[in-house]
């Protein structure tokens, strides 16, 4: 068990072109594709304005993810972080598919944790490398304030390890662009 060294805040990117189109976007290659709705930088902004003291902004590399980082960093003048752990599940062979295409959906691969798409990713394996990313940020900064910036699939990740008795029903009576930044609080170990 690792104790928390950090208050980390973790927030699911804006509001994206791909949202929209019902698009999923997940490979490393595709990361420039798809950036945020004007509706998705305006909710962004909003929640910015209000989380101002960050020590370090870490995102994924996808677009969507990196300009909400950005966003939430012209608040706050701290550096962003890319890392490649907080990238979306890959979808594998249906990445840049219509959302569903594949047939498998979140709710399958979450009771098999051992289901992909075809030269995707499982859920364990996404599992595994969300929280090795936080196992090591913890165990190298110390008293720090850290800004998450990821995907939907990786901030429930985040939430279900970090935030014990979490309120699921009132989360997802929210739509995605009116959730808001979760608080880890500080006395639990992972």
């Amino acid at each position: 068990m690792q104790m928390i060294n950090n208050d980390y805040y973790i927030v699911r990117h804006g509001e994206s072109e791909n949202n929209i189109l019902e698009i999923d976007v997940s490979k490393i290659e595709n990361k420039h594709l798809y950036g945020l709705t004007e509706k998705g930088r305006g909710n962004i902004e909003k929640h910015a304005a209000n989380y101002n003291s960050f020590d370090y902004i870490f995102t994924s590399p996808l677009r969507r993810a990196t300009e909400t980082a950005e966003i939430f960093a012209s608040h706050t003048k701290c550096p962003v972080i890319i890392d490649e752990r907080l990238i979306e599940l890959n979808f594998g062979d249906f990445d840049l598919s219509a959302y569903g295409a594949s047939g498998i959906s979140e709710k399958q691969m979450r009771a098999d944790k051992e289901l992909s798409q075809p030269n995707g990713e499982n859920w364990r394996q996404l599992e595994e490398r969300i929280l090795n990313f936080y196992r090591e940020i913890n165990s190298k900064y110390h008293q720090k304030s850290i800004l998450i910036v990821t995907h939907g699939v990786c901030v429930e990740i985040l939430i279900e390890n970090l935030i014990k008795d979490f309120d699921w029903d009132a989360y997802w009576q929210n739509d995605d662009s009116t959730r808001q930044v979760f608080k880890a609080p500080s006395d639990i170990s992972l």
